[in-house]
């Protein structure tokens, strides 16, 4: 019940808001419950150091997670984050960075999905996000 790289493209830039769509993310493959995201190397999500800062890690993160849950339910639907979990293990210095999403588990009401970041050309997850999004009812009528 995937959806094209065309519509998860689609949805990241008609459903984010502004700042979101300033990161330039863009869907790159989608491969079951799985869907690739690269981000272009962009200064201003930088910090000291020359590192992604923690704060758009996790809107990169975020924003995955919705687009895979998108994904997974057929297309856009209004989830709701309810709780998010990082890791940082490492950091990701300037550069392209990749993002791949994918579904934990699925229900009717709720979604479990994680997030894993990288710097492109590095196969090393550098950050892992976990993340549980509340599905509303009329959202999961596809579901079953």
């Amino acid at each position: 019940m995937s959806i094209s790289l065309a519509e998860a493209n689609d949805v990241l830039q008609s459903v984010f808001c502004d700042w979101v769509k300033q990161m330039e993310l863009r869907v790159t493959d989608i491969n079951g419950d799985r869907v690739r995201f690269l981000m272009p190397a962009a200064d201003q999500f930088m910090r000291f150091g020359e590192t992604l800062s923690g704060q758009a890690a996790m809107a990169i993160a975020d924003t995955a997670m919705t687009v895979t849950l998108a994904n997974a339910l057929g297309g856009f639907k209004p989830v709701g984050t309810v709780d998010v979990s990082v890791s940082f293990m490492r950091p990701i210095p300037a550069g392209d960075i990749v993002c791949e999403g994918s579904i934990l588990r699925l229900g009717r009401t709720m979604g479990f999905c994680q997030a894993v970041l990288r710097a492109a050309g590095d196969e090393r997850a550098a950050i892992q996000v976990t993340g549980t999004y509340a599905i509303p009812p009329a959202a999961s009528a596809k579901n079953g």
